[in-house]
Formats: C-alpha cells, structure tokens, sequence
C-alpha cells in the first residue's frame, strides 16, 4: 500500500485512458450492429453518407483503442519504474546502516535484483484488477439484452473458472518461496566464489566451484517447475473461460 501511495501520480493517471479504453472496446459490437444493419436494410436515403460515417467510426475507435491502450501501459509501467526505483533504494540504504556480520550471504543482492523484479512484474496487469470488473459488468449487461437468460451460461462458465483460478493460485505463494530460495542460495554462492575468485584460481578450484553452481542452478530450475505448472493450469484455465463462454452462451440460448 505504501508503495502503491508512492507511485499514485502515475497510477491516478493510468486510470482515464484505461476508462477510454473500455468504452472504445464496448463500442465494437454498437458498430457492428449498425454496421449489419445498414448492409442488409435498403431504406437509407443517403447510402453512401451513412457508409462514410460508418468508415470514419471504425478508424476513430481502433486508433482510440490503440492509443488509449498505450497511454494505459505507458503510465503503467511507469508506475512499476517508480516504485521498483524506491524499493532498491530503500533496500540499499538499509544495507548500509547495517553491521557487516548483519548481513547473510547475498540477501540484499537477491532482494533487489530477484524479489523485487517479481513484485513489480505482477504489478503490470494491476489495472485489470478494477477495469475487469467494469468491463465485465459492461459485457454481461450487453449480453443479457440480447440473449436473455442464456447469459447465465456465459456467466456459470466466468464463475466456475474463476473459482477454479483461486484455487489453484493458493499454492502459487508457498512454490514462488520455494523456488526463490534456490535463487537466493546460488546468487549467495556465486557472489561468495566471486568475492575470492583470485584464491579460487590459485587453488585450481574453478572447476569444482563451477559444477556446484551448476548444480544449484540445476536445483533452481526444478524448484521452479512447480511455480511454473501453476502458471500453465492458470493459463489453460483463462483460455478455456475464454474458449466455453460462446458455447455455453449460445448453446443456453438455442
């Protein structure tokens, strides 16, 4: 929350073009409609008028699309810039007020190269959190004026995936910990042989060190398959939502 207060120029500023983005995207299908009607209705008086208009809409709302998207992503990222700069800067003055027998192995090195990239990568789709929800709603309500109670379908479909969704992702906190503790034991034995490389050539120990960090970067890679597994079912989960909502709309509805 602090960080988030911290970095609240950029992120108040994501919120308009994110907004504009929705109505441009819920605009599509009112064109569409028009659009079908206009092909199959002969009783325009100006053709050719009503079919520029319709042309001129279409650019109007797929470069709104675009451009309010990456005003979206623009301040968005700024947003993750901001506060990943004051996550290491506070990382690093607090490594420096502390005694050296204080600090274990790389810690600080971890957390501000690995876990603070982590917690500002998921910070990327943060917007989506509320404009989801509005664009959600916006959809259902569209849905139901044209397929009535059939909509249930496409929202049973939504809601069971979603369930599904925070089930899996319960175990994702305790993999992700997992698997960046085996980050964080071979930055802390990579920095340590570092530290004394000129030791480890005189020893003739470059090619035992070498294996060991091979080995534990071995053993990071299979903590993190689970992490990873976790990404997959959540993955297959959103494109089967995305996949079955028609079905069960129109299948409902028929």
């Amino acid at each position: 929350m602090i960080c988030l207060v911290h970095a609240r120029v950029p992120l108040l500023k994501s919120i308009l073009p994110r907004l504009a983005q929705i109505a441009f995207t819920v605009a599509q299908p009112f064109i569409l409609q028009r659009t079908l009607s206009y092909i199959q209705n002969d009783g325009y008086e100006n053709r050719s008028s009503v079919g520029t208009g319709l042309i001129v809409v279409y650019v109007i709302v797929y470069i709104g699309i675009a451009v309010t998207t990456a005003l979206a992503q623009h301040w968005t990222f700024r947003m993750i810039t901001r506060m990943r700069a004051g996550l290491v800067d506070l990382i690093y003055r607090h490594t420096l007020e502390m005694v050296p027998t204080a600090l274990d192995g790389a810690d600080a090195v971890t957390l501000m190269s690995t876990d603070v990239e982590r917690i500002t990568s998921g910070l990327r789709t943060f917007p989506e959190l509320w404009a989801s929800l509005i664009q959600m709603g916006i959809a259902i309500w569209l849905l139901a004026g044209m397929l009535n109670l059939a909509v249930l379908g496409a929202s049973a479909v939504a809601v069971v995936s979603t369930g599904l969704a925070i089930w899996v992702a319960t175990g994702a906190g305790i993999a992700q910990k997992a698997w960046l503790d085996q980050i964080q034991s071979r930055v802390a034995a990579t920095a340590s042989m570092l530290g004394v490389m000129k030791a480890v050539k005189m020893t003739g120990l470059t090619q035992v060190l070498g294996d060991k960090i091979r080995q534990l970067r071995e053993e990071e890679v299979k903590a993190s398959s689970t992490f990873r597994l976790i990404l997959v079912k959540l993955v297959t989960l959103s494109n089967v939502s995305e996949a079955m909502n028609p079905v069960a709309a129109f299948g409902l509805y028929i």
